[in-house]
């Protein structure tokens, strides 16, 4: 009896101990209501697209340095941007159609991941030089890739790896 009361408190306490450590992580985003975006943040963004619909907003302080995330509807597509307080767009993601994606990134994609589908594809464009990236995740992987289709980063589940797995000596 003694060692069951045992285990379950260790595996208690293992899961609060998890609880709070995410709460901390987590801790520097903060939702916050779209009407109480900066000026500057809320122009951007609709200067940026002005027919799209804000549907939320968040605050995001990383290492001293405020960013305002935003998230829109735009045509039926759902767009984020990274926005710092003085209105300087710093990324925008835009979710795309895989059949839009350039041919040499889905190439690079046939070639690594022959017979698996596109989940879903997003095209990433950085506000300071305006260079172009796309994330996609095929399978149960997430893989990052330049215009030409370089792949940048790759990351997979490994609960799902092996419907992800690339192609042999790719």
């Amino acid at each position: 009896m003694m060692m069951t009361r045992f285990a379950r408190w260790t595996a208690l306490s293992g899961l609060v101990g998890s609880l709070v450590l995410g709460a901390v992580a987590g801790a520097d985003e903060e939702s916050i209501p779209v009407d109480k975006l900066p000026a500057a943040v809320l122009k951007a963004a609709k200067a940026k697209f002005p027919k799209a619909k804000i549907d939320e907003a968040a605050k995001e302080v990383e290492d001293g340095v405020t960013t305002y995330e935003v998230s829109l509807k735009v045509e039926g597509h759902s767009v984020d941007l990274a926005i710092k307080p003085d209105g300087t767009i710093v990324e925008i993601e835009k979710e795309i159609a895989a059949d839009a994606l350039p041919e040499a990134v889905k190439k690079t994609l046939a070639a690594k991941y022959p017979n698996v589908k596109i989940k879903k594809a997003e095209e990433i464009t950085k506000g300071g030089d305006g260079s172009v990236s796309y994330e996609v995740v095929v399978g149960s992987a997430e893989v990052v890739l330049d215009a030409k289709g370089k792949i940048v980063k790759t990351e997979e589940d490994e609960d799902d790896e092996k419907e992800a797995k690339p192609a042999k000596g790719k």
